[in-house]
């Protein structure tokens, strides 16, 4: 299952902020019109379409965010084309990983594992992606890949459920392939969503554990500089000046002589 076209629904009409779409939670065709009257079926589809316009639109507004606009058919058109492109060149690389015993993928859960990727016949868009996207990731996570340096994982998995938003109306509306088109919609989704949140949570990791190192760097100085102070009450006359102290006591402390005597300066300050 391919994507090519928009056929049952315009996406910048039915989910853009301001837009009749977005405003009636509905879908509207490029002309306008609803999407419900497509292939000449009278149906209102306000029950059956509701949750598939939900995730749409949420898949949709994040995109938007992202690219500070809101994106026309057009756009989603492209990106596809994009991630055909894309996924052609990952798949020597994703079979060599097969090939090596390093990764297997199955088409379901009963099924034996793919020998041969070239044998699959009418791939969906944006599964090749998702599968280099767990791949990738812990090298994301762990930093040996820089988030910029990867494909915009996220953006490329929304993007790719947009467009099957339109398969799953059209499927829905013929009684026929629904069950499939609505996977597609959420299995991209949910990966883009998996993509984003594990990322974000590993920055916050790292992040804590950036504070936390400082926080005990902050400590073991604070505990350092105390002492230091504490001497220099004590036996700072013995020395012809501070700087004299700080030239002659800054290793003791683990400090250059311009912070231990940034220290005493601002010590004695506070005492006059």
């Amino acid at each position: 299952m391919s994507f090519h076209k928009f056929l049952s629904y315009d996406p910048y009409l039915s989910f853009a902020e301001g837009q009749q779409g977005f405003q009636d939670k509905v879908f509207l065709r490029s002309d306008g019109s609803p999407c419900e009257s497509w292939h000449g079926k009278n149906l209102d589809g306000k029950d059956y379409l509701s949750t598939i316009w939900r995730l749409g639109r949420d898949a949709y507004a994040t995109i938007a965010r992202k690219l500070g606009e809101q994106p026309s058919a057009e756009f989603f058109e492209a990106t596809a084309t994009e991630i055909r492109a894309l996924e052609k060149e990952l798949l020597p690389t994703i079979q060599t990983l097969i090939e090596r015993g390093q990764l297997a993928l199955h088409e379901d859960r009963d099924s034996p594992a793919l020998g041969d990727l070239n044998d699959i016949a009418d791939a969906p868009d944006g599964w090749l992606t998702e599968v280099y996207m767990r791949i990738i990731i812990p090298c994301v996570v762990s930093g040996v890949i820089a988030e910029a340096e990867a494909p915009d994982f996220e953006s490329l998995l929304l993007a790719a459920a947009v467009p099957y938003v339109d398969d799953y109306i059209i499927a829905k509306q013929l009684a026929r392939g629904a069950d499939i088109a609505f996977e597609l919609v959420a299995t991209n989704i949910a990966s883009a969503k998996l993509y984003r949140e594990t990322i974000d949570a590993a920055k916050t990791a790292v992040s804590a554990n950036g504070r936390r190192s400082a926080d005990e760097r902050h400590r073991s100085t604070n505990a350092l500089k105390e002492k230091a102070l504490a001497e220099w009450d004590r036996e700072g006359s013995r020395y012809s000046g501070m700087a004299a102290f700080a030239r002659h006591r800054h290793k003791i402390y683990e400090v250059t002589e311009r912070t231990l005597y940034s220290w005493v300066q601002t010590h004695r300050k506070t005492k006059i």
